[in-house]
């Protein structure tokens, strides 16, 4: 992952997703996600 060796550690990744909907369809989509976490969780941070 972005060039990090594989760890083979299990991690947790949080995601919010938020979608509007008019008529039955999806018109719009915004994601939020915890990258931060992520790359503590991957080792590439030192914090």
């Amino acid at each position: 992952f972005m060039g990090m060796a594989p760890t083979n550690k299990e991690i947790t990744f949080a995601v919010i997703d938020i979608l509007r909907v008019v008529d039955g369809k999806i018109v719009e989509h915004w994601a939020i996600q915890d990258r931060l976490g992520l790359m503590q969780q991957l080792g590439a941070l030192d914090m």
